[in-house]
Protein backbone atom coordinates (compact mmCIF):
# COMPACT_ATOMS: atom_id res chain seq x y z
CA UNK A 1 0.00 0.00 0.00
CA UNK A 2 2.78 2.41 0.96
CA UNK A 3 4.67 1.57 -2.21
CA UNK A 4 1.63 2.40 -4.33
CA UNK A 5 1.13 5.76 -2.58
CA UNK A 6 4.81 6.62 -2.92
CA UNK A 7 4.82 5.67 -6.60
CA UNK A 8 1.74 7.70 -7.40
CA UNK A 9 3.05 10.74 -5.50
CA UNK A 10 6.34 10.53 -7.38
CA UNK A 11 4.48 10.33 -10.67
CA UNK A 12 2.39 13.39 -9.83
CA UNK A 13 5.46 15.32 -8.68
CA UNK A 14 7.35 14.34 -11.83
CA UNK A 15 4.49 15.35 -14.08
CA UNK A 16 4.15 18.70 -12.29
CA UNK A 17 7.86 19.27 -12.63
CA UNK A 18 7.77 18.35 -16.31
CA UNK A 19 4.85 20.70 -16.99
CA UNK A 20 6.50 23.51 -15.07
CA UNK A 21 9.77 23.02 -16.91
CA UNK A 22 8.12 22.93 -20.34
CA UNK A 23 6.76 26.46 -19.96
CA UNK A 24 8.61 29.00 -22.07
CA UNK A 25 11.60 30.39 -20.25
CA UNK A 26 12.38 34.07 -20.41
CA UNK A 27 15.71 34.21 -22.21
CA UNK A 28 16.00 37.96 -22.42
CA UNK A 29 19.24 39.84 -22.16
CA UNK A 30 21.34 36.73 -22.86
CA UNK A 31 20.03 34.79 -19.81
CA UNK A 32 19.75 31.30 -21.17
CA UNK A 33 20.33 29.72 -17.78
CA UNK A 34 16.59 29.59 -17.09
CA UNK A 35 16.03 27.45 -20.17
CA UNK A 36 18.92 25.16 -19.23
CA UNK A 37 17.60 24.81 -15.68
CA UNK A 38 14.12 23.98 -17.00
CA UNK A 39 15.49 21.39 -19.39
CA UNK A 40 17.59 19.78 -16.66
CA UNK A 41 14.61 19.73 -14.28
CA UNK A 42 12.50 18.08 -16.99
CA UNK A 43 15.10 15.39 -17.56
CA UNK A 44 15.45 14.72 -13.85
CA UNK A 45 11.67 14.60 -13.43
CA UNK A 46 11.38 12.18 -16.33
CA UNK A 47 14.05 9.95 -14.83
CA UNK A 48 12.24 9.92 -11.48
CA UNK A 49 8.90 9.05 -13.07
CA UNK A 50 10.50 6.40 -15.26
CA UNK A 51 12.18 4.81 -12.27
CA UNK A 52 8.96 4.82 -10.27
CA UNK A 53 6.81 3.35 -13.02
CA UNK A 54 9.10 0.53 -14.14
CA UNK A 55 8.12 -2.90 -12.87
CA UNK A 56 10.29 -4.45 -10.19
CA UNK A 57 10.55 -8.19 -10.44
CA UNK A 58 12.65 -8.83 -7.35
CA UNK A 59 15.63 -11.10 -6.97
CA UNK A 60 15.60 -14.64 -8.23
CA UNK A 61 16.62 -17.19 -5.61
CA UNK A 62 20.27 -18.17 -5.79
CA UNK A 63 19.40 -21.82 -5.38
CA UNK A 64 16.31 -23.97 -5.12
CA UNK A 65 15.71 -25.38 -1.69
CA UNK A 66 15.42 -29.15 -1.65
CA UNK A 67 12.13 -30.76 -0.76
CA UNK A 68 12.64 -32.01 2.79
CA UNK A 69 10.28 -33.62 5.22
CA UNK A 70 10.45 -35.34 8.60
CA UNK A 71 9.75 -39.04 8.91
CA UNK A 72 9.65 -41.45 11.84
CA UNK A 73 11.95 -44.37 11.33
CA UNK A 74 12.81 -47.47 13.31
CA UNK A 75 16.49 -47.55 14.26
CA UNK A 76 18.30 -50.45 15.88
CA UNK A 77 20.11 -49.60 19.14
CA UNK A 78 22.82 -52.26 19.67
CA UNK A 79 23.63 -51.08 23.22
CA UNK A 80 20.24 -52.18 24.50
CA UNK A 81 19.44 -54.67 21.73
CA UNK A 82 16.16 -52.92 20.88
CA UNK A 83 14.60 -50.94 18.06
CA UNK A 84 13.79 -47.32 18.77
CA UNK A 85 11.68 -44.82 16.84
CA UNK A 86 13.58 -41.73 15.80
CA UNK A 87 12.60 -38.71 13.72
CA UNK A 88 14.85 -38.28 10.69
CA UNK A 89 14.89 -35.61 8.02
CA UNK A 90 14.68 -36.88 4.45
CA UNK A 91 15.66 -34.54 1.60
CA UNK A 92 15.13 -35.38 -2.04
Amino acid sequence: MIKRILTSSLIVAGLALSVASSMPAAAKDGRKGAFAAGAAAGLVGGAIVGGAVRPSYGQAPAYAEPDCYWRRERVYDPDFDVYRVRRVQVCE
